[in-house]
């Protein structure tokens, strides 16, 4: 229908606007904190062409630096949101473990936790702006910020995943 439609496309635009502004706000927090990467981040940056922002093996330190951003600060445990991924059970659903979502219960998953888990990361408190960077061959890792996986959920999991991710990510860089 017209009004599900644009209730779709407001949301879209809704979640990259915010996205980008809290994603802004907490790199440049970061930036300030660790000023031994401006030096770094401004050089790779120079002369970068707009189409190289789409690509994140072009500038692999400005994809691993708001990564690294938003793996520590996990947007939602800052704001009203507990979780970063929320689904609604369609039907009822038995696990392995004998544990039941009856219909139209929710199911949430706790994102910022998982961004510090230890099985996930190595010093998961320390701020390491280049993590997600290779420094010995000069590439990025296969991990970039608009990927998604079961230990990556900035962007969400499975079908529903946020399509303005790379629109987010290009601005933000």
């Amino acid at each position: 229908s017209f009004n599900r439609l644009v209730g779709e496309v407001m949301g879209i635009w809704f979640g990259s606007v915010h996205t980008l502004s809290i994603a802004t706000t907490y790199a440049l927090l970061d930036l300030y904190a660790h000023t031994e990467c401006i030096t770094p981040l401004r050089s790779e940056s120079m002369g970068a062409k707009p189409s190289k922002l789409n690509d994140p093996s072009k500038l692999p330190l400005l994809d691993s630096f708001p990564s690294e951003t938003t793996r520590l600060s996990a947007f939602e445990g800052n704001t009203i949101f507990i979780a970063g991924v929320r689904r609604q059970a369609l039907r009822p659903v038995t696990f392995w473990d004998s544990l039941r979502i009856n219909c139209r219960e929710w199911v949430c998953i706790p994102h910022r936790s998982m961004m510090r888990d230890e099985s996930n990361f190595i010093d998961v408190l320390l701020f390491q702006g280049y993590r997600f960077f290779k420094s010995s061959v000069r590439s990025a890792r296969d991990s970039y910020m608009t990927d998604t996986s079961d230990k990556w959920l900035i962007w969400g999991v499975g079908r529903i995943i946020y399509p303005g991710r790379f629109y987010a990510t290009a601005m933000l860089k």
